[in-house]
């Protein structure tokens, strides 16, 4: 090798090895640090960060920052900041709205924190854990933000359509319609506000649905977190009528998990309704989001469902006839008469044609008749012996199904009161046709605390005096009570809107708050329970 080509040669290693060295990265200080451009780089190239591994939503993310001008949400002056420290803590603890952890992938976010150290220099490390922590906390917040305000798992009623019985007037987009993902600018500037607010567990409002009996179940399910043991070893004695019930502790918590994701569903806003819950057999009057009223109730067989739907209570009918439904007319009636037509009279049964003539039964040729071929309808008479008793309460739906009276008033004596065809008897329904109509009438039942600190109780007794001492006979309150004493036929028409929500909630809160547990008499639950643990990834 001649001269000339050693010194090409040395001139070559000393370019290459004194651009690397002038290329080589600096110690930055940490109050150097700018993390918006950070973090602004790694959406521009996101491949070149380690991070990008644990990155699941990253559209959502860049709209997030982007609105945020890439200015992180967890960190001030490049330290964890308090709104970190809650956020971490509503992680950790959101089994307490029945989101378990393990959908926020806490190991990974606290992996981040163990990367970067406290020291006043940044390196290359520190800047990705930095960077990890930040954007796989913010993940994990956006989700359980989203999951808090409508559960883990969308609405689908193709999976969901073969675990409930609906009527189908009501649609199950239109009970359990809560299901739509935020439009994305809207979810932006929530989270937006909602991570920048200095108390974020105040936020958690926000997102959660604001009707009392979500509410309600949520305090008390997270009362139970806090205070049982929740796992699958852990049994308890649930005493079920006559029959002792063994069930763990984690089963009653995926319960509530369960029946506060179909609230979630549902987005009753309502300020004032009516919440029948078919397994504790109860049926609420809602009046200001609070619990004004509760009645014992009976509710359907299994073999003959309460079917859960959405309606509005339209009338109130004193001494109703019953117009037999044609499946217990033909299954349960016509095998009886065919042997003796004096069953009809002996139970206030009568026979109509097509033209609603009533009929002589003994003409009428009941052995022709099947389940599939029957031409005419049976009606029973109104009265105290009405299987509807002397009132009922009337609502649209295509299922044939009212709250109403009974005349087997010792059934209410029972845990378990699934004893009729699909319709919910009452124990009080006079009473609470009189609260109804009061209602109407602008007075309020809730407790004398609740309207004191309302400011409106004295003006809300006053209203009610002045109703119920009128002495204008021509007042509905007076010819309710008229056609009441002389057991005629009466309408009255609702002029309020109250909604009727009826749903199926094995977890459920009692009058003192504490949470309850049913067992699945109606099976309904158990497949949704399986598409619940697929969502949770178990």
């Amino acid at each position: 090798m001649n001269k000339t080509h050693i010194l090409t040669f040395v001139a070559a290693v000393f370019l290459v090895f004194g651009c690397n060295f002038s290329k080589k990265e600096k110690p930055l200080l940490l109050a150097d640090f700018v993390m918006s451009k950070y973090i602004a780089s790694y959406f521009a190239a996101p491949a070149d960060f380690d991070v990008n591994s644990k990155i699941k939503d990253a559209e959502i993310l860049n709209i997030l920052y982007q609105k945020n001008q890439n200015e992180p949400f967890w960190f001030t002056d490049n330290q964890p900041n308090m709104q970190a420290k809650q956020m971490l803590d509503l992680l950790a603890n959101s089994m307490n709205y029945g989101l378990d952890t393990t959908l926020y992938d806490l190991p990974t976010v606290r992996e981040f924190v163990q990367g970067f150290s406290q020291d006043s220099l940044v390196t290359n490390q520190n800047k990705q854990s930095m960077l990890g922590y930040e954007l796989c906390l913010t993940q994990s917040a956006i989700r359980f933000f989203t999951n808090l305000n409508r559960g883990i798992m969308p609405f689908d009623p193709e999976k969901y359509i073969t675990t409930v019985t609906v009527d189908s007037t009501s649609s199950y987009r239109k009970i359990y319609n809560h299901f739509d993902d935020f439009p994305q600018d809207s979810l932006v500037n929530i989270l937006c506000k909602t991570f920048k607010t200095d108390t974020i567990k105040t936020a958690v409002d926000l997102f959660q649905p604001q009707n009392i009996h979500y509410k309600r179940l949520q305090k008390a399910l997270e009362d139970y977190v806090l205070n049982t043991p929740i796992n699958k070893d852990s049994i308890q004695v649930v005493y079920y009528e006559k029959d002792t019930v063994w069930t763990s502790t984690f089963d009653n918590y995926r319960k509530g998990c369960l029946a506060l994701q179909k609230l979630r569903w549902s987005d009753i806003t309502a300020k004032h309704y009516i919440f029948i819950n078919i397994p504790s057999f109860t049926l609420d009057l809602v009046e200001e989001n609070e619990l004004a009223l509760s009645h014992k109730i009976i509710c359907g067989k299994p073999e003959n469902q309460t079917p859960e739907l959405n309606s509005r209570l339209r009338q109130i009918r004193l001494f109703p006839e019953w117009n037999i439904p044609f499946s217990i007319a033909t299954k349960e009636i016509l095998p009886i008469v065919k042997r003796n037509t004096n069953y009809l009279a002996k139970n206030n049964y009568e026979v109509l044609d097509s033209k609603g003539n009533v009929l002589n039964p003994d003409s009428v040729p009941w052995k022709k008749y099947t389940e599939t071929y029957f031409p005419v309808r049976i009606r029973q008479t109104a009265g105290y012996h009405n299987s509807l008793g002397i009132v009922m309460f009337y609502f649209e739906n295509t299922s044939a199904v009212y709250f109403h009276d009974t005349p087997a008033k010792g059934l209410f004596n029972h845990a378990f009161r699934a004893f009729s065809h699909g319709c919910m008897r009452m124990q009080n329904p006079l009473a609470f046709a009189k609260a109804i109509m009061e209602f109407d009438n602008g007075i309020l039942h809730l407790s004398k605390e609740t309207l004191t600190q309302m400011g409106i109780f004295e003006s809300n007794r006053h209203k009610k005096d002045a109703y119920n001492s009128s002495n204008n006979s021509n007042s509905e309150r007076a010819m309710f009570q008229n056609k009441l004493q002389e057991q005629e036929k009466h309408f009255y028409n609702v002029k309020r809107n109250i909604p009727i929500y009826i749903r199926y909630l094995t977890a459920y809160c009692d009058e003192n708050g504490q949470i309850c547990f049913t067992p699945d008499f109606y099976g309904r639950d158990t497949e949704l329970t399986a598409l619940f643990e697929e969502a949770m990834g178990q």
